[in-house]
């Protein structure tokens, strides 16, 4: 017996709008390649809007005939809108330029609370004016702000004028397969960061944020659940759990929840909004009984209150415009595909913000959603229960997969790894989230009556310390996370299109989604297999850029001996790179003396420290220099090199001399300083330049004689 598909692509037209106004915005990364602006956008506008108008007026012979005109005029129109929004948005959000900036007085609004860090408090703010001796201008950017440690009086909403001496951009990972902090931060408008290093250097200006600004409202709810609840972590994780702020969370409990596929409990997303909705449906359901306007519009403005106090991030504006739009729905008795809802909520939340299509928390959030409306009615028709109870339980179970299997590529794909036990976790602790949302929420209601709300804080610090402690239990049972997984895009896509047909095969019972599925599972199987035949013939020297330390690796095969940062060191840069190469096996060398290395037909001295130049250094391929080899007793020897490598160790004075040295006796020289990572392919010239950074990874230092580094004694 054939089942209805779950999903009808011709019943979903706000999808397909969806699907090419994303991927104008997309396009607008490379408009610069594509050569596209303003000046050509316009006719071309105009050209694909002129067949629609005028398609009533053409015969009917020819309509019939041309029928996929007007289709492909709307599917273009709205691929050229999403970039033409696209570029709309980053000329509004564009900053000034740093050298406008640098060296004079900012007037900064604070637009979050400042929070703590070891020796500083860190903010983000947002620039509005620049002046100096000659007078003041308007100036727009993103400011990530760092202020002394001690009391300034400065809180969200305030403005004040900074000395810009140090204003810079933020630090760019140089590093290969790492995270660009620079690049998320750009996503978010932040541009620049400045360190204020002396409090006499703020000047308070006038003016602050409205007591109604969604930042006001955050900060004054978080205020109210410290204030009340006497545990730190408690109050920490109430304030994440109920308006998104994981500033103050500690670092361990976050690890904890990403360990127990529990991360999304602290980002406030849809399940959130879900929880709040249908708490104020009930509550007000009862309130106002017969009077339906009013009860939808107490709902809708109680809903978006929550959303505003969040922060209006992009997970809860999608969840809160999904409900507004299902409860208008429900009102006027129109119902909508909740594909169309969905779609509908998308186009305008990329409307408005463009550059929410690449942030990860709105991919997810989406996905997620489109996993549970989608894959969970599928999965529980597969099973009969015939118990209530255990019914109840496999269809809670149902939305958990359904979610995490339609979030699994993009999980893989951007983390690297897969929380084993999420299925249990999510069983166990899920059901305790709503009633602690509503308790964090009844908190900050009955705030202004401290006798009330003192021993109800207590006793909600107490009920959460407790969760945590389960949470953390299930992080330390063994395999709890799989880590050091590699995904690249395309085997991302081909795993979502393999799941894809598989529940079409699962609805149609069709042998064509059949055999669909075994064809992508083929590739992917292949895929596989080829790059870990490339794996296991790569041959790389890698020198990372690890602020003024020495820091490499030497990898054959899957093997990689590396030095600079442990295993255990926090975002040491080898351990993405490790796991885009395929590493298997990774050896920590200590650091010591000079090693001349012979290695695939080549040889690499490396020098480390000031006195390691002796009078008759070997001759080498390459010279490797760390922590600033005198370069005096070195330059009568640089005759014995073929090349010079420097690494992030070493000063930019030292580089520079160096520089001057290698150009006299006409040699190669690269430097980490000015070429980011740099990356040798046997002893080919030929260097590979990276952005990003982290770490892991141990071993024995027995290997085979062929495959390790061989130093002579």
């Amino acid at each position: 017996m054939k089942l209805r598909p779950a999903f009808d692509w011709r019943q979903v037209p706000l999808f397909r709008l969806l699907l090419f106004m994303a991927l104008g915005v997309a396009l607008h990364t490379y408009q610069q390649k594509l050569g596209w602006n303003d000046l050509s956008i316009s006719p071309t506008l105009v050209l694909l809007l002129l067949p629609i108008l005028l398609w009533e007026r053409i015969p009917w012979r020819w309509q019939y005939r041309a029928w996929w005109i007007p289709g492909f005029c709307i599917a273009m129109l709205m691929l050229f809108l999403g970039w033409w929004r696209a570029e709309q948005y980053a000329s509004q959000n564009q900053a000034t330029p740093l050298e406008q900036l640098q060296k004079r007085w900012l007037l900064v609004q604070l637009e979050h609370a400042p929070s703590e860090r070891t020796k500083s408090q860190r903010v983000f703010a947002r620039i509005q004016a620049v002046a100096d001796v000659a007078g003041s201008a308007p100036a727009q950017a993103g400011l990530l702000l760092y202020l002394p440690k001690n009391p300034t009086g400065l809180s969200v909403g305030s403005r004040c004028w900074v000395w810009a001496q140090n204003l810079q951009y933020p630090p760019e990972n140089r590093n290969p397969a790492g995270f660009s902090y620079r690049q998320y931060l750009s996503r978010k408008n932040i541009h620049y960061q400045l360190y204020v290093g002396n409090t006499s250097l703020i000047q308070p200006a006038q003016g602050s944020f409205a007591w109604y600004h969604p930042a006001m409202l955050q900060h004054e709810a978080g205020n109210r659940l410290k204030h009340y609840m006497p545990d730190a972590a408690s109050s920490a994780f109430a304030t994440a759990l109920l308006l998104g702020d994981r500033s103050s969370l500690p670092g361990e409990l976050v690890k904890a929840y990403s360990s127990s596929g529990l991360i999304h409990v602290l980002a406030v997303s849809g399940l959130h909004v879900g929880i709040i909705y249908v708490l104020l449906q009930t509550i007000l359901g009862k309130i106002i009984r017969r009077k339906p306007a009013v009860l939808l519009g107490c709902l809708l403005v109680c809903l978006w209150a929550y959303a505003a106090i969040t922060g209006l991030s992009a997970s809860v504006t999608r969840a809160s415009l999904m409900c507004s739009m299902l409860a208008l729905g429900k009102h006027f008795h129109r119902q909508s595909g909740v594909y169309n809802t969905l779609s509908a909520a998308a186009l305008l939340l990329l409307w408005y913000q463009p550059n929410w299509l690449l942030d990860t928390g709105f991919q997810l959030s989406f996905a997620a959603v489109a996993g549970i409306v989608y894959l969970q009615p599928i999965l529980l028709r597969s099973v009969y229960i015939p118990l209530p109870w255990l019914y109840k339980i496999w269809e809670l179970s149902c939305v958990t997969l359904s979610a995490q299997l339609f979030t699994l590529p993009l999980t893989l794909y951007y983390f690297g790894q897969f929380p084993n036990y999420f299925l249990m976790t999510n069983l166990i602790v899920l059901p305790a989230m709503a009633p602690v949302l509503g308790a964090c929420l009844l908190l900050i209601v009955i705030s202004p009556f401290p006798m009330l709300a003192a021993p109800f804080g207590w006793l909600l610090s107490t009920s959460i310390g407790w969760l945590n402690q389960l949470v953390q239990f299930f992080e330390q049972l063994p395999g709890a996370v799989s880590t050091g997984i590699r995904l690249d895009l395309a085997s991302g896509l081909l795993i979502f299109a393999l799941l894809l047909c598989l529940s079409w095969w699962k609805t149609d019972a069709s042998a064509h989604w059949r055999r669909v599925s075994l064809l992508l599972a083929a590739v992917l199987l292949g895929k596989s297999l080829w790059q870990q035949q490339n794996d296991r013939q790569q041959a790389l020297l890698v020198l990372y850029d690890e602020n003024r330390k020495a820091s490499g690796a030497i990898i054959t095969g899957q093997t990689a001996w590396y030095w600079g940062s442990t295993a255990e060191t926090a975002f040491a840069p080898h351990h993405p790179h490790f796991t885009q190469l395929g590493i298997r096996k990774s050896i920590h060398l200590p650091d010591s003396a000079s090693k001349l290395w012979r290695w695939s037909g080549g040889r690499l001295l490396h020098l480390r420290g000031k006195h390691s130049v002796n009078e008759n250094l070997p001759a080498a391929d390459w010279l490797l220099l760390s922590n600033q080899p005198s370069w005096r007793d070195l330059a009568p020897q640089l005759g014995k090199f073929k090349g010079l490598l420097l690494d992030s160790s070493n000063s930019p004075y030292y580089c520079r001399k160096l520089k001057q040295l290698a150009a006299q006796h006409q040699l190669p020289i690269k430097m980490v300083s000015e070429e980011g990572a740099i990356q040798l392919s046997l002893w080919n010239t030929s260097t590979s330049k990276y952005s990003s950074t982290n770490a892991l990874g141990t071993s024995s230092l027995t290997a085979p004689k062929s495959a390790m580094p061989s130093m002579p004694n």
